[in-house]
C-alpha cells in the first residue's frame, strides 16, 4: 500500500509539473505578456459590436451586465477603461485595415485583471468577412474539483490560447498560424475579430469547454454589473498599409518623407541622431534596410516607413 500511495503521489506530481508548461505572468522570464506601451503595435481596434451576457446566466432575473460602453474597447488599453461582456457575452471589433498573418504574433487582447492571478477569459476568434468566424486553439489545465470563486485565483501557467491570461496593462499575444486552415479564412485579410466570454462554471449546462474538452475554470458566479470578461482593447501588430503617410501615434514634429529613399534616409538620420530604427517585429536595428520600418522620435512619436532603394 505504501508503494501503492507513494507511485500515485510522484504521478499525481508529475502531472501537475508537466500541466504548468505555459508561459508565466507579465515579468517573469518566458513570459509572452506585451506591454500597451510596446512599440510593435502598429494600431488598434476602431469600432466595437458588444451583445452583453447575463451578471448570472443562472439567475437571468438579474439581468445583464452593464459596465463600460462598447467603444471603452477601442483605441489603446487605456485603464481602468473597459467594456464588461457579462456570462457568454461577445463583442467584435473592426480595424481600419486587415489584419495580416505576418511573423510570430499578430495582435493582441487587453483584459483589465488588476493582478497576475485573478484572471477572467475569454475565446478568441477571428473572419474575414463577418459571418465565419474561426476559433484560436485554446486549453485550460486548471483543476476542475473545486469552483474557482468571484474572487479565487488562476494559474496562469495552465493557460493557453485564452484571452485574459495577463493583467491589465499587458496584452495577450495571438499568431494567425495557430488556426488551422479552413475554407472561408483567408489569414491575410482578417477584418473582425470576436471575444466571447468564458463561462467558468465547471457544472451544470452551462460549462465552456476548452479545445481538448477540458471544461474550463474561472472566476464564476460573478452576479455583478461587471461580470465575466473585460475588454480593454485589442492592438494590432501586424496590418496592411492604411497609408504610407500616416503617423501611428501622436502628432510628431518632425516630418520624414514617406516613402523615402535609403540615401535620403540616411541623411535624415545624421541631421537627428535620437532617431531610432526598429523592424516590424520590434527589433531594434543598426542599419539601413529597405521595406516596412519603424522610426521612433522621443517616447511617443513613432513613424511608419516605407524605405526604397
Amino acid at each position: 500500500m505504501l508503494k501503492y500511495l507513494c507511485a500515485l503521489g510522484v504521478l499525481v506530481l508529475k502531472l501537475n509539473f508537466n500541466a504548468q508548461s505555459f508561459p508565466p505572468p507579465a515579468g517573469h522570464a518566458g513570459s509572452t505578456a506585451i506591454s500597451k506601451d510596446s512599440i510593435i503595435f502598429t494600431s488598434w481596434a476602431q469600432r466595437c459590436t458588444v451583445n452583453r451576457g447575463y451578471q448570472d446566466i443562472s439567475q437571468p432575473a438579474l439581468g445583464k451586465a452593464t459596465a463600460g460602453q462598447a467603444n471603452d474597447a477601442t483605441g489603446k488599453d487605456l485603464q481602468p477603461l473597459a467594456v464588461s461582456l457579462g456570462d457568454g457575452g461577445s463583442a467584435i471589433c473592426e480595424f481600419e485595415s486587415p489584419l495580416y498573418n505576418g511573423p510570430g504574433f499578430d495582435f493582441a487582447v487587453f483584459e483589465n485583471g488588476f493582478n497576475d492571478v485573478f484572471l477572467e477569459f475569454a475565446f478568441v476568434e477571428v473572419s474575414s468577412n463577418g459571418i465565419d468566424f474561426f476559433r484560436f486553439p485554446n486549453t485550460s489545465n486548471t483543476s476542475t474539483l473545486i469552483q474557482t470563486g468571484p474572487f479565487d485565483t488562476t494559474n496562469t501557467r495552465l493557460i493557453n490560447g485564452l484571452a485574459g491570461k495577463y493583467r491589465a496593462g499587458y496584452g495577450t499575444p495571438f499568431d494567425l498560424s495557430d488556426i488551422q486552415d479552413a475554407v472561408g479564412l483567408d489569414k491575410n485579410n482578417i477584418c473582425f475579430i470576436k471575444i466571447l466570454d468564458v463561462i467558468g462554471a465547471v457544472s451544470g449546462s452551462h460549462k465552456s469547454l476548452d479545445s481538448q474538452g477540458n471544461v474550463i475554470n474561472d472566476p464564476w458566479p460573478t452576479p455583478f454589473s461587471s461580470s465575466g470578461f473585460d475588454l480593454d482593447a485589442i492592438g494590432v501588430i501586424h496590418a496592411k498599409p492604411v497609408g504610407l503617410n500616416k503617423m501611428y501615434s501622436k502628432t510628431c514634429p518632425l516630418i520624414i518623407q514617406n516613402p523615402i529613399s535609403k540615401q535620403h534616409l540616411s541623411y535624415a538620420l545624421s541631421l537627428h541622431p535620437d532617431l531610432k530604427l526598429y523592424n516590424i517585429i520590434h527589433q531594434p536595428i543598426q542599419y539601413l534596410t529597405e521595406g516596412l520600418i519603424f522610426i521612433k522620435h522621443g517616447n511617443d512619436c513613432i513613424h511608419r516607413i516605407l524605405v526604397m532603394p
